[in-house]
């Protein structure tokens, strides 16, 4: 996150927590105890997300765990409590407008509507508890499974192939979380894994690093482990390259791999200035008659690529359909998560281990995707 737009979302997040003060209603404003009360939650979210985007690498372990999990409660329930006032304010606009003519019955509607007490405590009651089951559900990696089969031949007859994306080693991941990525990259023995990028943030220090490098370390598939860069990544230069390198990870950037007839096209992501489709496919001179695997971050030209013959595309970045943050990116996205068919061609997207600064999830979860994919015979 540059400067400028870090201080346009810390305004924003300002002016949702005045908007939501003022939808208090006025008995609940008028108490002292209150006041303290929401103006502390107010002040020391606001201080708590300015940490996480500014110093968080830098803080003392023991507080980054408060700093981070505190910005991210505050977050979520401010964003929930700007939408439940906004929506309450649209149907009482909405009923002004077109509600019943009759006077009593109009009068009684309105003073239902606005009388804020019952609302206000509901609204506060929903967006913690959504709040404390996504802090949770964001620590808790699932194991999702695809078969997907190839009408084209390869030098084996099947390939099980583990996707990750969106580590987000730093503010939103947990310590534990790395232990429990371990176990689910491992189960089963892969040949194959894949990482649709995100593995680092602008969040991430070097303890985290090591995390990510014991993670990395302990995995050995036969084939090895395969790297894109996602928008978060390589936010100095080539370091996350460098970080992954160190890994023994091996990072694509606009190029192809063949493993056992198996053609692999790792892309740039779009901030990185790569080849457009028509170049990179020349470049890469790959060949129609056999599989085509396509890896990139984020979920964007399924159609094209469909076009060009490639059999399966994977990526990340969406965080899966995720409350609030799907409104912004699922809009620029050709998918939100799970798998789906452009005509021959399969495309699977990860909602990812973690998520970018925030400890949360809902109602998405985290996941690790186990690829079952079988070829025809040469």
């Amino acid at each position: 996150m540059n400067r400028l737009s870090f201080v346009l979302a810390l305004l924003g997040m300002l002016g949702l927590s005045v908007f939501i003060y003022f939808c208090y209603p006025n008995e609940w404003r008028r108490n002292r105890v209150f006041r303290v009360v929401v103006i502390l939650f107010h002040v020391l979210g606001v201080l708590g997300l300015a940490m996480v985007f500014t110093c968080y690498k830098n803080l003392p372990e023991p507080w980054k765990w408060t700093v981070s999990r505190w910005g991210t409660i505050y977050y979520v329930v401010t964003m929930f409590m700007s939408i439940f006032c906004a929506a309450r304010l649209a149907v009482v606009f909405l009923v002004r407008r077109f509600g019943p003519k009759d006077g009593k019955r109009a009068d009684g509607l309105m003073k239902t509507l606005q009388d804020g007490r019952v609302q206000s405590a509901l609204f506060l009651v929903v967006s913690f508890t959504v709040a404390v089951i996504g802090f949770i559900r964001i620590g808790e990696i699932r194991s999702t499974e695809y078969d997907i089969t190839f009408a084209k031949p390869a030098a084996v007859r099947n390939l099980k192939v583990r996707l990750c994306a969106d580590i987000h080693a730093g503010a939103g991941t947990w310590r534990m979380t790395y232990d429990d990525l371990r176990e689910r990259l491992q189960e089963g023995d892969p040949d194959l894994i894949l990482i649709a990028g995100d593995v680092f943030d602008e969040t991430t220090s070097q303890t985290d690093v090591e995390y990510v490098r014991t993670v990395m370390e302990s995995l050995h598939p036969r084939y090895g482990i395969y790297y894109v860069y996602g928008n978060h990544d390589d936010f100095r230069e080539d370091w996350a390259a460098e970080q992954m390198r160190s890994m023994h990870v091996k990072v694509l950037e606009d190029e192809m791999i063949e493993i056992e007839g198996v053609q692999i096209i790792g892309r740039l992501d779009p901030k990185d200035n790569p080849m457009d489709l028509d170049q990179l496919w020349s470049f890469c001179a790959a060949d129609e008659t056999k599989p085509v695997i396509v890896l990139q971050h984020r979920p964007i030209e399924f159609r094209k690529l469909a076009e060009k013959k490639a059999d399966l595309v994977l990526a990340g970045h969406t965080h899966g359909f995720n409350i609030p943050q799907f409104m912004a990116v699922g809009m620029q996205s050709d998918m939100f998560y799970g798998r789906k068919q452009y005509g021959i061609m399969t495309a699977a997207v990860t909602s990812g281990v973690s998520a970018w600064g925030f400890h949360y999830k809902f109602p998405a979860f985290s996941e690790v995707v186990t690829l079952n994919l079988s070829f025809l015979p040469e």
